[in-house]
């Protein structure tokens, strides 16, 4: 029988991005499976390595109930961990434990990438080029990537720059937040483009005219020397 293969990172980015987008507010592990539609052990085994990562942080603790002691709500964003509780659990006294992040050797590398793509949006407005150099992912994963984190509300068009200088298209710059997308500049006239071109002409041929008088200035200074 053979062993199903795991999804590829054009699965497994959206995969993190909606687990990360479900933590906006504190969750716990189970809440988030049945969002995501995962098991709850793969969501622990998940969520401490973005964790480790400083994706996410522990917000708040559930109460004990039904034997069970207090679980973890998880709280996208780096930050301080909640306390652990203290009491007990089936008449014993628990005492709280620091959760231990797991090192960067035990995170496979589309988390890490993952990583680098949530930073880069969350430190300044990046375009799909910048994720695409930052995570290594083809332009096709960062195109799908991108298309499902604005369709769950985890990030926004930011800004938006124009690929050359003074010219080229108009492309979008995305940040982390579930705010209204920033306007795109208005394109700007064709009256105003042709009189730059004009300008810039007319500025080249100046300036070639002035090379040309220096060139034939300074043979005739050789010659009369």
């Amino acid at each position: 029988m053979t062993k199903p293969r795991k999804p590829g990172i054009k699965r497994r980015a959206p995969m993190l991005a909606t687990i990360l987008r479900a933590c906006a507010e504190p969750t716990d592990s189970l809440s988030i499976a049945e969002q995501v539609g995962i098991g709850r052990n793969a969501v622990l085994y998940i969520m401490r390595r973005l964790h480790g990562l400083g994706l996410v942080h522990i917000g708040a603790w559930t109460e004990a109930s039904f034997g069970r002691p207090p679980a973890a709500r998880w709280m996208a964003g780096a930050g301080e961990n909640a306390p652990r509780p203290v009491g007990k659990w089936r008449g014993i006294n628990y005492v709280p434990r620091q959760l231990q992040p797991h090192t960067r050797s035990k995170v496979s590398p589309d988390m890490v990438a993952f990583a680098h793509a949530i930073r880069l949006m969350t430190e300044k407005p990046a375009s799909a080029d910048e994720i695409e150099a930052a995570t290594g992912w083809a332009h096709t994963t960062v195109t799908r990537f991108i298309c499902h984190c604005r369709r769950i509300g985890l990030i926004h068009i930011g800004d938006w720059h124009r690929t050359a200088k003074n010219c080229g298209v108009w492309a979008r710059m995305y940040q982390m937040g579930d705010e209204a997308d920033s306007p795109k500049p208005k394109a700007i006239p064709r009256s105003v483009v042709e009189r730059r071109s004009a300008a810039a002409r007319r500025q080249k041929a100046a300036d070639l005219r002035m090379a040309h008088a220096l060139a034939a200035n300074a043979a005739q200074i050789h010659q009369a020397a």
